[in-house]
């Protein structure tokens, strides 16, 4: 059995990595198309990614060493998951928030592993190109009604990765320019439609990273660092000051900008979190529980929701490991195009998961995911040294 390993070790991992680009596309068209399509057997989209990420691991890492104990990197992500179920347990919380950090903490494992030649990316792009058209028409398709906050979220993270993509495969400078041309203006009017306020600070964003931030700022590791800390400590810091300043100065929310009310609701939902977490902070508030403010336990804010449901333990143990993970991303990548688009991307999605939860939702996780991917793909990787 090893020798046939051996032997055809590339062409099982190349066929596999086929198998889960169309799982991957199967269940992400599951989840948005507006047009009937055959379901994933699994109904649970969490757990669904749970097992294609699996699969994945699988696939490209040394299954060996990790069954011995012998990756650091990876018993560094078991106890994560294993300190998530004890926190959860203390919390009485619900079983489903285990996936949001599991999967979470599984695709920043598998994220400089994983690595799909042309043809299970162009697979996957065809997926992709599937959900944003039918989105952009969805009017047209369905009589379904959707957020059109939703909406613009679906098309600004494809945008994204069709851009990271373009990046990586055209060759052509003037076609490259075209195209992407071409995506930020769709992007743009479809915002100026749906008046999403986070995913447009998003594009924009993501703009000002790859088109004005210079290419000297991208080769100081200080600064790439640092823009991470803001993203991720900088959201805990923003909600609670967002809160604080609407009990100080909109309490009654009347203040308006592009047509909706300043304070319109997260403030609400942040504070009475808050509070819940207050109660328990080391293993956090769970979600066995109701608010007020909102339908569900929706935190509308992905580090906070890490935070506030999972604990500080578990916080902790997570943001050291997005920034372990972004540093080591860093040093593998020369400060190329490809790479300067893609990690504005992923970016991008941190910074408008300081007032939602895409960051972490399997739906957008699904889409956004795909940057790290592509970037991985990149032939002119450094070859990391061992730390």
């Amino acid at each position: 059995m090893s020798h046939f390993w051996s032997e055809n070790k590339k062409k099982i991992r190349h066929a596999g990595n086929w198998i889960v680009s169309a799982l991957w596309i199967w269940v992400l068209l599951s989840f948005w198309s507006c047009v009937p399509l055959i379901k994933f057997p699994i109904s649970n989209f969490e757990v669904s990614f749970f097992l294609i990420l699996g699969i994945q691991i699988l696939l490209c890492c040394n299954v060996k060493e990790m069954l011995l104990l012998r990756d650091r990197e990876w018993n560094y992500v078991i106890a994560i998951l294993v300190l998530t179920v004890i926190c959860l347990f203390f919390a009485d919380s619900r079983s489903g928030a285990f996936f949001t950090v599991c999967n979470f903490c599984l695709l920043l494992y598998v994220s400089e592993r994983w690595d799909w030649k042309l043809g299970p990316q162009c697979l996957a792009l065809c997926g992709c190109l599937g959900v944003y058209f039918q989105w952009l028409f969805w009017p047209f398709l369905t009589t379904t009604k959707r957020n059109p906050n939703t909406a613009g979220t679906v098309i600004v993270f494809l945008t994204f990765t069709m851009f990271v993509f373009i990046e990586r495969w055209i060759q052509k400078k003037w076609l490259r320019v075209f195209l992407q041309v071409i995506l930020l203006l769709v992007a743009f009017y479809q915002l100026w439609i749906y008046h999403g306020r986070s995913t447009a600070g998003a594009l924009l964003f993501f703009c000002i990273m790859k088109y004005l931030m210079p290419v000297v700022s991208w080769q100081k590791e200080k600064y790439y660092r640092f823009a991470f800390g803001i993203l991720t400590i900088g959201s805990i810091l923003f909600a609670i000051l967002y809160t604080a300043a609407w009990q100080i100065f909109d309490p009654e929310r009347e203040v308006h900008i592009f047509g909706k009310r300043l304070f319109s609701g997260r403030e609400a939902i942040w504070l009475e979190v808050l509070q819940h977490f207050a109660k328990q902070p080391l293993w956090g508030a769970g979600t066995n529980y109701t608010i007020q403010s909102f339908y569900e336990v929706n935190v509308h804010n992905a580090m906070l929701d890490i935070l506030v449901i999972h604990g500080v333990i578990v916080f902790v143990l997570v943001i050291a490991y997005i920034w372990w993970k972004m540093k080591r991303i860093y040093h593998k990548h020369p400060k190329n195009a490809l790479f300067i688009t893609a990690m504005s991307g992923v970016m991008a999605i941190f910074w408008e998961s300081v007032t939602d939860m895409d960051l972490l939702w399997t739906p957008e996780f699904m889409i956004w995911s795909l940057m790290l991917m592509i970037l991985n793909s990149d032939p002119d990787k450094i070859q990391e040294r061992e730390e």
